[in-house]
């Protein structure tokens, strides 16, 4: 259960229907920073959780909102953008509005 088995699946169902799919999310121990699975790509952030839940939010959102500028000035815009968690929410916005 969860939100990364959920998102996992419905990137999978949307790479088999054609669409180029990309995920950023925050790098687990022993993943790679960026990962081809099943045709989606699977771009992860360092960000070292911390005691301060609030702090760690935004150095998380900081680092996925540089990810996601870095891979869109590589690979072309996106035409959708799209967080599926309330914790990422805050990159998109960073994301919407520098790009």
């Amino acid at each position: 259960g969860g939100v990364a088995p959920h998102v996992t699946e419905l990137a999978a169902a949307l790479q088999r229907r054609g669409h180029e799919v990309h995920v950023f999310t925050r790098q687990g121990e022993g993943q790679a920073l960026h990962e081809d699975v099943l045709g989606v790509q699977y771009h992860r952030v360092h960000s070292l959780p911390s005691d301060d839940f609030v702090d760690s939010m935004e150095k998380m959102c900081n680092a996925m909102a540089w990810s996601f500028g870095e891979t869109a000035a590589m690979a072309g815009p996106f035409d959708v953008a799209h967080a599926h968690d309330w914790m990422a929410t805050k990159a998109l916005v960073q994301c919407k509005n520098s790009h």
